[in-house]
């Protein structure tokens, strides 16, 4: 589990027209004028209970100049492996959303790793083929293994090579919401930790889901279920991270409303439980809590 993470204070925060095609947890109503500062306020909130909780978070402040109105999602750009050594940064389908890679802050994360070997796979952008980090890849803890959905800002052929870069299989299945729309990303469906897999297994095609469960299940962890309101809610947008008394799940206020309270006691009795309250972000960009944070290593 990671003990610390880093995150991105937006400077500029508000929707993005190029990511909503595929996007369906976007709102199209019209934001208040004073977005991006509401939502700031909304992030520093989120830091704050995540350091209350004794996670270490590392935040960086997104240059005022750039405006990228998704910069506070920046688990899409990269993702860091410790026990590998390695690190990857990532092609997104948004033309917008390039400019928020910043290999210089990449390189202040690893800085004490004894060794670090950085993989940039966004070349691929001139190619049309796009895998956004985190959000397409679900990477289990327990098993050598990629879990991912396939959507427009997944490939295919870039999970697999990110799987044999790490040295693991992948497992790459279909997530429909109910309107039957591919899922933009696969932790949206679901989040998978140590302790917990809970995520909308209803969303993959029964054939699909039958392997995805077993294979979950062949982790002896427990295997909760969502169903298609509670991932409209967030509910699978959740991060298992490690604080001052073991193991902490972080998920947004939404989130944790739409669920029974049956749920809620098995997550209590497993973590101790971080609420973020971020409407605004969820409500015009489109993710949540697990979307806005970055596992960098344990401390």
């Amino acid at each position: 589990m990671a003990s610390r993470v880093f995150m991105v204070r937006p400077a500029a925060f508000g929707p993005n027209p190029q990511t909503a095609q595929s996007n369906a947890f976007q709102s199209e109503e019209k934001p208040p004028d004073n977005l991006p500062e509401l939502a700031r306020l909304e992030f520093d909130a989120l830091v704050h209970s995540l350091r209350n909780a004794g996670v270490l978070v590392e935040v960086f402040d997104e240059p005022s100049e750039t405006a990228n109105p998704d910069a506070v999602f920046p688990n899409n750009w990269v993702s860091f492996h410790p026990k590998k050594g390695r690190v990857f940064l990532y092609p997104m389908l948004a033309p917008t959303r390039r400019d928020e890679r910043r290999p210089q802050w990449v390189d202040q994360l690893v800085i004490d790793w004894p060794q670090t070997k950085i993989t940039d796979l966004s070349p691929h952008e001139k190619d049309g083929r796009f895998l956004e980090g985190t959000g397409s890849l679900i990477f289990d803890p327990l098993q050598e293994l990629i879990f991912a959905t396939r959507s427009p800002r997944t490939d295919d052929e870039l999970v697999h090579q990110v799987a044999t870069d790490l040295g693991l299989r992948a497992m790459l299945f279909d997530a429909f919401d109910k309107n039957g729309q591919a899922i933009y990303h696969t932790n949206v469906v679901f989040g998978l930790g140590q302790h917990l897999a809970m995520g909308c297994w209803e969303a993959i095609p029964q054939d699909q889901r039958i392997e995805v469960i077993t294979t979950l299940n062949s982790s002896n962890r427990p295997v909760m279920h969502l169903n298609h309101e509670q991932m409209a809610s967030f509910a699978g947008n959740w991060i298992e991270l490690e604080g001052h008394s073991g193991p902490v799940m972080a998920l947004s206020k939404t989130a944790w409303q739409s669920l029974q309270p049956s749920q809620k006691a098995v997550i209590q009795d497993i973590y101790e439980v971080v609420v973020g309250t971020i409407p605004l972000i969820e409500t015009f960009g489109g993710g949540s809590v697990r979307c806005m944070i970055c596992s960098v290593d344990a401390r």
